[in-house]
């Protein structure tokens, strides 16, 4: 069984590494801003597909 502290670390990792922004994040951020809902969920649904194929083929 998983220590309760090293879980807590863990957790507070995992929030800290998902609020920061990263280069997907300002990508859709920018598309959102500049050329409206519709072609960011275009950018969204490429990057999804995109990480599902490298993470199932390597």
């Amino acid at each position: 069984m998983i220590d309760s502290t090293l879980f807590l670390v863990f957790l507070a990792t995992l929030l800290l590494l998902e609020i920061t922004p990263g280069s997907d994040k300002m990508l859709v951020l920018a598309r959102g801003i500049s050329q409206g809902h519709r072609v960011t969920l275009y950018s969204v649904s490429g990057m999804i597909f995109v990480v599902r194929v490298a993470q199932v083929g390597f």
